[in-house]
């Protein structure tokens, strides 16, 4: 599952950034202001779709466990967009070569993190939750949690990425759940900040002032969403209709749509009007999502009856070839399959 859901973010949220930037120029966006949209609605709500399945109950675990995955390495794509774009925000130009220089940048420090982290902080953590309390060792996690937020900062990286890594440092220490559990409340607290500051900044006068813009955003974002995720599934060798069902289930924009659309408001790259759009459409494929799922099955089969003879067999042609494909590669050695 997990090598599967990495396969389906790694296609579908490059050619979510490019549809982002494509839709953005023929709305009239600077080349900036496009590349932001693209990394805005690249991303789905972990949040969000494990409520509206966990309530619907209607896929099985399995569907459920790959569609968290997904949503998981999303957020992790988008936090290294975010580290990629915000030298651009703050307004330093990037030809292809400063590009590459931060993308490896940004996989060293990845890699040098987890490694050294993984090496000694483990150890650290694991002495200090024997002999201390558990309130100072939260203390003592949340600490090192901002350090490493800083130290990403520092080299020149989004903060997201240095607090992501020591989470993923701290969870490999003995009392991981313990501490995932004793910091839930300071999460929801953040959380609840997070979101309220984010409301701040928009009126209902702003969002009906926009909706024009709110309805094409989120028009374009459940288009490429559906239509990327389905596409990847289909490179993956899985059915149609799990293809579709899963992807329909990914149509609502993640949360680090706000953060991204709040750095680009802050640097000024954005107006108010985007910034009101970008929120409304988010809210929108929120209230949307439980609808299209609920309705994905019905939709899927109305739309397999009437289809032409014609362009049915086309599609088969298509997946027959696919088939093929994947059965010569299941069938060579493993020298040819590598």
């Amino acid at each position: 599952q997990g090598v599967f859901a990495i396969e389906v973010a790694v296609i579908q949220l490059p050619l979510m950034v490019l549809g982002g930037y494509l839709g953005g120029t023929l709305l009239g966006f600077n080349m900036l202001q496009s590349i932001c949209l693209g990394a805005i609605i690249s991303g789905s709500s972990t949040a969000v779709v494990m409520a509206v399945l966990k309530s619907q109950n209607r896929l099985d675990k399995e569907t459920v466990e790959t569609l968290v995955l997904i949503t998981i390495m999303e957020d992790i794509g988008q936090v290294i967009i975010l580290s990629m774009i915000t030298p651009m925000l703050a307004g330093s130009s990037m030809d292809v070569n400063d590009l590459a220089v931060m993308i490896i940048s940004i996989v060293a420090f990845m890699l040098v993190s987890i490694f050294l982290g993984l090496k000694f902080i483990p150890r650290i953590v694991n002495w200090v939750s024997d002999n201390v309390s558990s309130e100072v060792l939260i203390v003592f996690c949340v600490g090192l949690a901002f350090g490493m937020a800083l130290l990403s900062t520092f080299v020149g990286l989004s903060m997201a990425i240095g607090a992501f890594l020591m989470g993923m440092i701290i969870a490999a220490c003995r009392k991981s759940r313990e501490i995932n559990h004793d910091i839930g409340p300071m999460k929801d607290l953040f959380m609840a900040m997070f979101f309220i500051s984010v409301g701040m900044e928009v009126s209902v006068s702003g969002l009906v002032d926009n909706i024009g813009l709110v309805l094409i955003f989120y028009l374009l974002f459940a288009v490429m969403k559906s239509s990327t995720v389905f596409l990847a599934y289909w490179i993956g060798n899985e059915k149609a209709y799990k293809g579709f069902v899963s992807a329909v289930s990914l149509v609502t924009m993640g949360e680090f749509a706000f953060i991204i659309a709040k750095e680009a408001l802050d640097y000024g790259v954005v107006d108010n009007s985007f910034y009101t759009a970008v929120i409304g459409a988010a809210l929108l494929s929120m209230i949307v999502l439980p609808f299209l799922t609920r309705y994905s099955d019905p939709l899927w089969f109305t739309a397999e009856e009437r289809c032409p003879p014609r362009i049915r067999e086309k599609i088969d042609m298509i997946n027959h070839a696919r088939d093929n494909m994947y059965r010569r590669v299941t069938a060579s050695s493993k020298k040819s399959q590598r």
